[in-house]
């Protein structure tokens, strides 16, 4: 399939060494790809508990660290390493620098499928979520329309035929009713900015082009096209996309955004369009 066949070049360019990733909280990117490196040796790690002692990598400012913060294998860890991305994190664990990454089931499932002799998904998960679309607080004119185009989509079979291109299957959650009255796109050149971050794949990343390409990226740009609206897509540093959303720089945070109290307290988000968990990733 046409996304397999991106992502699979995602990887293939991804074959040279990270060598400028430290260990230091919080530890500098300088590269978008996962990096080839001489093979470690597996840390033993099989299940959740044998974190204990260990040293765990995860993003900054991300769900995984609100995850890990609220099990208690958090308390037993050695050390937790804050990275700037996932990439940089699964290149320090590909190095042996760490013994452990946790980032979201849908990134670990795409890094572990084309690179099985340097990363394994472990069966237990640190904590179940769902993605949503953010917008500020108030912005519910542009809400309404995006829910409606979701709804269309999702009605006319649009949003499973791209889950199943970057996924192999329909995991978009029918959360979404299609209106009443078919839409009609909007013909004065409105635009939708879209922030995101672009280095987290499948959702949104770079391809061998330096496109900006991803299962979000696809629904995003479809819904833009229902709607009559050009998709501009933004990437923003995502511990400011709270500070982007509201100042206006971006018209909603569109990019794996985990639901959580605190956000829905701070934003209007949507109902969830896909599920996704906390997972650990090792050396097999």
């Amino acid at each position: 399939m046409k996304k397999f066949s991106v992502c699979l070049m995602a990887i293939i360019m991804a074959a040279s060494v990270f060598a400028g990733c430290g260990s230091k909280p919080v530890a500098q990117s300088s590269d978008k790809s996962v990096e080839s490196s001489s093979q470690q040796p597996s840390t033993g790690i099989s299940s959740k508990s044998d974190l204990e002692g260990k040293i765990v990598a995860l993003q900054a400012d991300s769900s995984a660290e609100e995850a890990l913060a609220g099990d208690e294998i958090s308390s037993k860890v050695k050390e937790v390493i804050k990275f700037p991305d996932n990439i940089a994190a699964l290149n320090d664990l590909k190095a042996g620098r760490v013994d452990a990454v946790i980032l979201d089931e849908v990134v670990a499932n795409y890094y572990a499928t084309k690179d099985s002799s340097s990363f394994k998904v472990l069966d237990d998960s640190i904590a179940a979520e769902e993605y949503g679309i953010a917008f500020k607080k108030g912005n519910t004119e542009l809400y309404d329309k995006m829910v409606a185009a979701l709804g269309t989509m999702q009605a006319d079979g649009t949003a499973a035929k791209i889950s199943t291109e970057w996924f192999g299957k329909d995991i978009f959650k029918n959360n979404f009713n299609a209106p009443a009255q078919a839409i009609v796109p909007d013909t004065t050149g409105k635009k939708l900015i879209v922030g995101l971050d672009d280095s987290f794949p499948p959702m949104g990343f770079r391809d061998e082009n330096n496109e900006i390409v991803g299962f979000d990226i696809d629904l995003a740009k479809k819904v833009g096209s229902v709607m009559g609206y050009e998709v501009v897509l933004q990437p923003i540093d995502w511990a400011s996309k709270e500070l982007e959303l509201e100042t206006g720089n971006i018209d909603c945070i569109w990019n794996a955004l985990t639901i959580t109290p605190e956000r829905q307290e701070s934003m209007l988000i949507t109902k969830p369009y896909l599920a996704n968990n906390q997972v650990i990733v090792v050396k097999p």
